[in-house]
């Protein structure tokens, strides 16, 4: 669906779909993933016939977006431990699905800049622990930033300065893992986070519970 930001019709922009999850736009575009039918498609947010980009996807879920490519996640296997994966594809279409990370359990939460592509897994299939990874936009090798200390890092985001992620769950955590140096700091732990986003100056997160709650974390 879309509607203009200061308010108009709402617009239908695809219908038909199974299971729609993940969303992002990029120049005048909409792309999604569709868990039911194992695909990432395209739409202009203008309208008119929506284009495949990634078929045969394994339960594709959360995705971004830049300049060049959609990358997104799939689960992979329901229960299915290591059956979950990162890939992309042209943004534009035409080209073929390239896999960048296999292996993965459970990944739920995806962000990128302008070199890697970060992701987080959930402890939840097989007892697996719950890790933050990246790998390069380009492919490459993967690389674990940490599982220490975390459990469920439902959303992340990402800076020049650190990757963030928070849990929903009790303990409220809210997190932040320094890209250079590895260091983790622990930067709320109040209700339950659901969302987190940071721009040039703050980090951003809305707590669900005990009460509807939009926080921000200036640092000093």
């Amino acid at each position: 669906m879309a509607t203009p930001i200061g308010g108009g019709s709402l617009t239908t922009l695809a219908s038909g779909q199974s299971t729609p999850y993940g969303i992002g736009t990029y120049g005048g575009m909409v792309y999604w993933s569709d868990v039911g039918s194992g695909e990432v498609q395209e739409v202009s947010g203008s309208g008119g016939s929506s284009s495949v980009i990634g078929s045969g996807q394994s339960n594709p879920g959360a995705l971004a977006v830049d300049a060049s490519y959609v990358y997104w996640l799939s689960a992979g296997v329901a229960s299915g431990v290591g059956t979950g994966s990162v890939a992309r594809a042209s943004r534009t279409g035409g080209g073929s699905v390239t896999t960048l990370a296999t292996s993965q359990t459970a990944p739920i939460s995806i962000a990128i800049d302008a070199t890697y592509v970060y992701w987080g897994t959930e402890l939840s299939v097989g007892e697996v622990p719950a890790t933050l990874a990246r790998v390069p936009i380009a492919g490459g090798s993967i690389v674990t930033l940490t599982s220490n200390g975390v459990d469920n890092p439902s959303w992340i985001a990402v800076d020049a300065v650190n990757l963030y992620w928070c849990e929903n769950f009790s303990d409220g955590v809210v997190g932040a893992y320094a890209l250079s140096g590895g260091t983790q700091t622990t930067l709320s732990t109040a209700g339950y986070p659901m969302g987190v986003a940071v721009n040039a100056s703050s980090l951003f997160w809305a707590v669900d519970q005990p009460a509807g709650s939009i926080m921000k974390l200036t640092p000093k």
